[in-house]
């Protein structure tokens, strides 16, 4: 069986529990902003967390007047009742109703934003992974948009073979693939945009120009377009 003063003692010792970690959490708020924070920003709180800082330092605010109401409430209350029974320790008398009703106010708020603070926080977090998806598939839409067919070429005067490129194209990086006889492959990478003869010794000792068996290229410029041709066949 529980008395009324068990009752409270249990409610006092939960709320106070309450109130120590609510403001632990809310203080550890601050280092998981910084934590987050790109190291490319040169604001001290982003702008993505200033409602998350925002909802913390009121939190902080709110555990602060409830304290402050409950020691301004009970202050003037036993002020009057020092006045009225005469500073008679032994004498028993009843709180008002209302008297904490201002603390608890305060208390409850503190509560409710600090969870209204990591749901922001969550949701800018779930934001910002939405977004990094999404940038990640339009990168590889515009990778594949950006993947052309173009046709290969071989002048004989010269004895280079190579794809018929826009005007400026700067080739990073060019993978030929070379199918000979009875299916053996040869890939040659080269960061020039044609093979021959002279310029590179296995096509030669393959007697592989004029191309006589299939022969696939891809090309990659400095701007990540790519170009893919093929000449030959068996």
């Amino acid at each position: 069986m529980l008395t009324l003063k068990d009752s409270r003692d249990n409610y006092y010792s939960y709320s106070g529990k309450t109130s120590d970690i609510v403001r632990y959490i809310a203080l550890a708020g601050f280092p998981v902003i910084w934590a987050l924070r790109s190291t490319s920003s040169t604001s001290i709180i982003p702008s993505e967390y200033k409602l998350f800082a925002l909802l913390l330092v009121l939190t902080m605010l709110f555990d602060l007047f409830q304290y402050i109401s409950g020691t301004i409430c009970w202050g003037v209350f036993n002020r009057r009742k020092e006045e009225e029974v005469r500073h008679n320790e032994k004498e028993l008398f009843v709180a008002p109703s209302g008297i904490n009703w201002a603390a608890n106010i305060f208390f409850w708020f503190k509560v409710a934003i600090l969870i209204a603070a990591y749901a922001s926080l969550v949701y800018v977090i779930g934001l910002g992974y939405l977004f990094s998806a999404r940038e990640a598939k339009y990168d590889f839409t515009s990778a594949m948009v950006q993947e052309r067919q173009v046709s290969l070429y071989y002048n004989t005067s010269t004895g280079e073979l190579y794809p018929l490129l826009p005007s400026g194209f700067q080739p990073h990086t060019c993978v030929w693939t070379v199918w000979g006889d009875h299916g053996s492959q040869l890939k040659i990478t080269t960061d020039r945009s044609f093979i021959s003869n002279s310029s590179d010794p296995e096509i030669k000792s393959n007697g592989f120009l004029p191309p006589m068996v299939p022969i696939y290229v891809t090309c990659i410029d400095w701007e990540n377009r790519t170009y893919q041709g093929k000449i030959g066949d068996y």
